[in-house]
Formats: C-alpha cells, sequence, structure tokens
C-alpha cells in the first residue's frame, strides 16, 4: 500500500514538473541574439558582444549571398551571358557612401552599371601626366569609344555627404592622408556659397547639401575637359545626367541647368523624358 501511495505521489511531482517546464515554455520570452552569443562565452564580457554582432553581420551577408544565387542560378543562362563579356549603356560615378548604391536604387541587374565609386563623387580635372588616376581610368574605359562606349553618364552626389562636409569644414591633415587632397581637387564648389555659409558653427544640413550640389556641377565642368568625352557629348552619341539623392526622402532630384528658378527637379519617367528630348535637339 505504502508503494502505491509513494508511486502516486512520484508521479503527482513528475506530472507537477513536467507541467511547469511546459508552462514555462510557454511564457517562455525569446533570447536574443546578444544572450545566445553571452550564453556560449559563459559571461557578458565586451567580447561577447562584439562576436554575437559580428555573427549577425555575416549570417545577413550570408543571406543575402544565397538570395543572389536564387534570383540568379548558378549555371544559368543570364550568368553564363554575363561571363562572355559585358555591354553597358550606362556608367555612373558615384560616392562611396553605404547608404548610396545606384545599383540597388535603381533596381538595376548586374551587367547594367559600369560603376565607379569615390569619396565625395568627384570627377577631377583632366590632367595627363603619369600619375595614377584611378577615375580617369575608369571614365576612360567606360565611356571611350575604343572599350565600353557607354551611352549615358551619371554623376550622382547625395545629402549628408561626409566628404563635403570635410571639404567645408576642413579636416587636420596630420589625422589623414588623402581625404582632403581629394576634395580640394572640387574646392571651386566653395566659393558659390555665400560667406555666412561658409562659416558657419556648427555646419548645417542644408549648407553641405548645397555645396554637394555645387560640387557635382564642378564635376560636370571637369567631365567635359576629357577629350574622349567632350568628343561624344559634342556628337550627341553620350549624355551627361547630373543627380542628387536625398537619403531622408528617399528620392533623387535632376540638376536642369536650363532652369534657373527651379534647377533641381524630382525625377519621373516625365522629367527624364523631357531632359533627354532636349538633349537630342541641341545636337540636331
Amino acid at each position: 500500500m505504502r508503494s502505491k501511495v509513494s508511486m502516486l505521489v512520484f508521479l503527482a511531482f513528475l506530472c507537477a514538473g513536467v507541467s511547469t517546464m511546459y508552462t514555462q515554455r510557454l511564457v517562455r520570452k525569446p533570447v536574443s541574439e546578444k544572450q545566445q552569443v553571452q550564453m556560449r562565452h559563459g559571461d557578458d564580457s565586451q567580447q561577447a558582444v562584439l562576436d554575437g554582432a559580428s555573427d549577425a553581420v555575416w549570417r545577413k551577408t550570408m543571406q543575402g549571398y544565397r538570395a543572389f544565387q536564387k534570383k540568379y542560378p548558378v549555371g544559368s543562362r543570364f550568368m553564363k551571358s554575363l561571363a562572355e563579356g559585358q555591354s553597358p549603356e550606362i556608367m555612373v560615378v558615384g560616392c562611396v557612401d553605404s547608404r548610396v548604391d545606384m545599383a540597388i536604387l535603381l533596381g538595376a541587374r548586374p551587367g547594367t552599371l559600369f560603376t565607379e565609386r569615390n569619396v565625395a563623387n568627384i570627377v577631377p580635372p583632366f590632367q595627363k601626366d603619369q600619375c595614377r588616376h584611378g577615375t580617369g581610368a575608369a571614365l576612360e574605359y567606360g565611356i571611350d569609344k575604343r572599350f565600353l562606349n557607354v551611352k549615358h553618364l551619371i554623376i550622382v552626389g547625395h545629402s549628408k555627404c561626409g566628404g563635403i562636409k570635410a571639404l567645408l569644414t576642413g579636416l587636420d591633415n596630420k589625422k589623414n592622408t588623402f581625404i582632403m587632397p581629394w576634395v580640394s581637387q572640387t574646392k571651386a564648389a566653395l566659393e558659390t556659397l555665400p560667406e555666412a555659409k561658409r562659416t558657419e558653427s556648427p555646419m548645417s544640413d542644408d549648407t553641405v547639401d548645397e555645396c554637394a550640389k555645387a560640387a557635382l556641377k564642378e564635376s560636370y565642368k571637369h567631365c567635359l575637359e576629357y577629350p574622349f568625352i567632350a568628343e561624344r557629348v559634342k556628337d550627341g552619341s553620350l549624355i551627361i545626367h547630373v543627380w542628387f539623392f536625398d537619403i531622408g526622402k528617399g528620392m533623387i532630384y535632376m540638376w536642369a541647368k536650363d532652369k534657373e528658378d527651379k534647377p533641381w527637379e524630382p525625377i519621373d519617367e516625365k522629367t527624364l523624358n523631357r531632359f533627354l528630348e532636349s538633349k537630342r535637339a541641341r545636337v540636331q
């Protein structure tokens, strides 16, 4: 009899324990990635947090790669065609800023955009010397008729550009080797700003954006110094577009240099077609 009672008590205890575990499992909050990493490391050290963040970044990176392979399967006809060579009709000179990837913004497939990216999306003045001109080399390969012979060149800047802010505020040259010499190639843009804006402290985002737009116009002027660009613009086989991407609004604006009252227009199919027609009319 006693053994039966003991067995019943044990079963009641076991059932209560299982019930408690099951209830806890139902109400348990999900464990965050940070907590999972801390559990693996056995502490809440800063290194554990850093390792967790790194793990999360690489998981997302690999998810993106798998998504790419799903969209463009290995061995697909499309990927095999890309392996045969490239024939893009559009070249883009853009900024290295991680928020401004024109392939993503335009939903472009691989092989569509020939892209050169640098700090502050600058087209430097034409210089024929023995120096190593990375942007010049990209322009030559993309635009010269002997090479890719693209039909359109897009120079695109963006809001809150760090390179342009450096141009405005200056940087201690002892703390950087390349940035100031590079962005100074478009310092003429500073002269277009009123003195009050050039000396603002702190520098406002609106002033940075105004300077970024002025720097785009300087890059446009520099483009026409390159013989292989000027020749093609003149004969109408190349059209240069100057764009500005407002990150906060998620909108691209196009420079309409003939419209002094409203030189920057939101880009859409209508404004783009009007721009292209005006370019073709000039050539004719």
